[in-house]
């Protein structure tokens, strides 16, 4: 959503977002194009995205698929944080490789050995803090050069 957000933002001209941090990223939910069922490793991703979308048919939008975006240029600059085991890192690091194709400065962080973070709990585990902090850490990074009287959103 993370994403999706920062091309509508992008698209309507504001307000200005300076970063995007996407956690183990899920920027393709056409389900290789089907949102039904298949027995395949893709069938989670095809019942968030039937959560996700009312007609079927929107999955193939930017603003819900934002890799299927043509133009990735004059987005936010990115940290993307991928887990080695997750079935969404190919996704997440082909979206990565569009950014920076575009020009976009994008850091792309991988933790390896694990899977998908979801299961650990945001502050539950060592590895769900990492990624959190890894996060944070750019985030606070781009707070930080700031001043007090500028607007983090203008």
């Amino acid at each position: 959503m993370a994403a999706a957000l920062c091309l509508l933002v992008r698209d309507r001209k504001g307000p200005t977002i300076d970063l995007q941090v996407l956690i183990n990223p899920a920027p393709d939910l056409t389900g290789n194009g089907t949102i039904q069922r298949q027995n395949d490793g893709l069938d989670l991703i095809r019942w968030y995205a039937t959560q996700y979308v009312a007609d079927p048919n929107d999955v193939n939008s930017p603003y819900v698929s934002p890799i299927m975006a043509k133009d990735l240029t004059n987005l936010p600059s990115a940290v993307i944080i991928l887990a080695e085991k997750d079935d969404l890192r190919r996704d997440g690091q082909r979206y990565a490789d569009r950014l920076i194709s575009a020009g976009i400065p994008t850091n792309v962080y991988i933790q390896w050995g694990i899977e998908h973070l979801a299961g650990n709990g945001a502050r539950a585990s060592s590895v769900a803090r990492e990624s959190l902090g890894v996060g944070v850490a750019a985030l606070r990074g781009v707070f930080l050069k700031k001043t007090p009287h500028q607007e983090l959103c203008s």
